[in-house]
């Protein structure tokens, strides 16, 4: 994979991977609690007239076994059909060891396998027949690696760094010649928001703001989890800048009978 292409998929590659091994969760994704299922709706926001208005974005929905496992996750499209879907296998320990993609109640399009070693995990992505499309490692401290399939050098290098909480603050893409290609930042209760979320992308060294986003936290369930969630941009005006209200995500979660 060329590695300017790669910037397509390097944010999914990291939900992706961070959520299958040892890694720090992405801010206010925890979920406490015996979780058994999550349901989330996502709503962009425009303005008329002064007047918010929501429009369908995403509907997805987990489930979780009673360890803690995501074994099945589903994206549906805005008419309730489904979209895509995973189905995960799990170890005796707990551990990911297998991923199957489908698409459209269809047949398996894609498939990963994850192998365990002293010191990574081993993640390798295939089509539907078996032809290898992806691999990268996970190492203890967070580090993965990306290789490029012909050469098997290191194309890309993602760095995480977490706080007392064990939530990511910091993000750092490298390239395989050890240029910084995209940072994610991540504040915590700064300007009166809940988090306020930055990402980078690098050219020849110099940083163009990519994404810009605060979040606020406007309700939460009896657990701590949250069931609102409200995302801004800010807009220059005149005197200087505001929040404006962008986008919307409202979730329901049920839990494990006791």
């Amino acid at each position: 994979m060329n590695v300017k292409a790669a910037v397509v998929v390097a944010c999914a590659l990291i939900v992706v991977a961070t959520a299958e091994v040892e890694a720090c969760p992405l801010p206010f994704e925890t979920l406490n609690g015996p979780v058994a299922r999550v349901e989330l709706w996502r709503y962009d926001v425009t303005f008329q007239f002064g007047t918010p208005t929501e429009a369908w974005a995403s509907h997805t929905c987990e489930w979780y076994d009673s360890s803690g496992s995501n074994f099945r996750t589903i994206e549906y499209s805005e008419d309730g059909s489904v979209e895509k879907k995973w189905v995960r296998g799990f170890d005796e320990q707990g551990l990911l060891i297998q991923q199957d993609y489908y698409e459209h109640d269809g047949p398996r399009l894609q498939w990963m396998l994850v192998e365990y070693f002293d010191d990574r995990a081993r993640h390798a992505k295939y089509d539907s027949e078996g032809t290898l499309l992806d691999i990268s490692d996970t190492f203890p401290d967070g580090r993965i690696q990306q290789y490029d399939l012909e050469t098997g050098a290191v194309a890309l290098e993602y760095i995480e760094e977490c706080n007392d909480l064990g939530e990511r603050t910091l993000l750092y893409v490298y390239e395989g010649n050890g240029d910084l290609f995209m940072k994610t930042q991540s504040t915590f209760d700064v300007d009166g928001m809940d988090l306020h979320d930055q990402s980078w992308m690098y050219f020849s060294g110099v940083p163009c703001l990519m994404t810009d986003y605060w979040f606020e936290i406007t309700a939460t369930d009896s657990r701590g989890n949250w069931t609102e969630k409200r995302r801004y941009i800010q807009e220059e005006r005149a005197g200087g800048t505001r929040f404006v209200l962008d986008g919307v995500a409202r979730r329901t979660i049920e839990y494990h009978e006791p």
